[in-house]
This record gives structure tokens, C-alpha cells and sequence, in this order.
């Protein structure tokens, strides 16, 4: 399988603010304001073209994938529960993959809703096949 490349960070950020609607003229000032890189309105249209575009979208979708299997294998292995912290941490120790609270937040609220149960008093996430599972334990405790 042919993996992709990282686009360079100023492409990202292109690609983001065309999607803001932000005109080229507009995108160059705020390029060189937070990478000092000059490029001119040609570059930009260039940076833009359908091939570049489709190139970036399926590295973000790619690496949005990733970032969800990884979520739901540290929500598998942890059984009880954990926080959005937590799970950036492990992710950081175990996988090498810096992603960072509010991503993960973002992550699960927007793509795992239905995977995912979020227990509001203890600000944990757990699989809800786990979940489930723990509520069915309860419920014949008493039955008996």
C-alpha cells in the first residue's frame, strides 16, 4: 500500500484557511506571519489545485483513522473507564502518538459518539459494549 507523505505544515494551514473561505491574497499575509515564508498569489492557487487538495484530505481522513482505532484499542484495554487525559497520556507512552485532550474530545464527540459511553459524574469514557456488559452483572446480582 502506497503510504503518504506529511505535507509540510504551511500546506495544512493553506488548506485550512481556503476552507475558511479566506481569499489567496489573505492567505499569503497570514503564511508569512506565522511561518516568515513568501509565497505569492500563483504559489497559492498552485498549493490549491484539485490534485494537492485531494492529497491533503485523504492524509487528514488517513490519520483521523488511525487516531480512532488507537483511541478504541486504550478504551478496550482499560475496562473501567478513562479520562480524555488519560487516554492522551496513554497514547503518548504507549503508542508514541502525541494527541492532545481536546482532540481526543473532539474525536469521540464527533466520529465514536456511538461507540463510546460518557459517564458525566466521573468524566470517564468506557467502550459501551463494556458498559452493557456491566449492567447485565448487576441486574442478575439481583435476580438471585
Amino acid at each position: 500500500m502506497y503510504k503518504l507523505k506529511k505535507p509540510k505544515n504551511y500546506n495544512l494551514r493553506i488548506f485550512e484557511l481556503d476552507n475558511k473561505n479566506v481569499s489567496p491574497r489573505e492567505i499569503t499575509k497570514i503564511i508569512y506571519k506565522e511561518y516568515s515564508i513568501r509565497l505569492t498569489k500563483e504559489a497559492i492557487q498552485k498549493k490549491l489545485a484539485p490534485v494537492q487538495k485531494e492529497i491533503i484530505k485523504s492524509y487528514i481522513s488517513d490519520k483521523e483513522s488511525k487516531n480512532m482505532k488507537l483511541v478504541l484499542s486504550v478504551l478496550e484495554n482499560n475496562k473501567h473507564g478513562v479520562t480524555s487525559r488519560e487516554i492522551s497520556n496513554i497514547l503518548r507512552k504507549e503508542f508514541n502518538t502525541l494527541l492532545h485532550k481536546q482532540e481526543v474530545n473532539k474525536l469521540i464527540y464527533r466520529k465514536l459518539t456511538s461507540d463510546v459511553y460518557y459517564c458525566k459524574n466521573t468524566y470517564r469514557y468506557s467502550l459501551k459494549k463494556f458498559n452493557t456488559e456491566q449492567k447485565n452483572k448487576k441486574e442478575n446480582k439481583f435476580d438471585e
